[in-house]
Formats: structure tokens, sequence, C-alpha cells
């Protein structure tokens, strides 16, 4: 993953901003470049947070959204309560 899938994710979105997996592909991202330290952790996983909003806002029944939220309440904020629900509801929705 690197900057450069980034901007395609954008180009994406902008030419369709219905486009819920180019959303969830974005959250995927910042998620990826936090954990194998290529990005400023702390901030890819607010752009997590930020991109999995998103991706739940056009699309309330993706699992994805939930799946990176469960990611960012693990990771970023250590609440393991929140994290456990999320994954939950991800699994829920996809139990793929």
């Amino acid at each position: 993953m690197n900057k450069q899938s980034l901007k395609e994710f954008e180009t994406a979105i902008r030419l369709d901003e219905k486009f819920v997996p180019a959303y969830a592909a974005m959250a995927n991202a910042y998620a990826a470049l936090a954990v194998y330290g290529l990005w400023n952790p702390s901030e890819a996983l607010s752009s997590t947070a930020e991109w999995a909003e998103k991706t739940r806002a056009v699309d309330p029944a993706s699992a994805d959204a939930y799946a990176q939220l469960g990611y960012v309440a693990a990771l970023r904020d250590h609440d393991w309560k929140a994290s456990e629900s999320d994954f939950q509801r991800a699994l829920e929705l996809n139990p793929n």
C-alpha cells in the first residue's frame, strides 16, 4: 500500500460518490499504513476511523466499515469492548 493507492481510491470516489468499496479501501489502506509503520500511526488510524465512518455513512450495512472501526478501537483507543462490538457487528453483516 502506498500514497498512490490513496490517490486512486480518491479518484474512484470522485467518479462515484456511492462506490462503497473505494471508501472501505481508503480505511483499509490507512490501517495498513499504520500497522506497517509507513505513516504516523496516530494520524493513519485517525484517517482509518474517518474513512470507516464515511463508508458507514454511504452504506450502514458495510461489514468493512465495522471491521476497520474495530481495528481503530483496539489499536488506537485500546477500547476492547468497543473493538469487540465492532468486530461482532462486522461478522453479523458478513460472516465470511
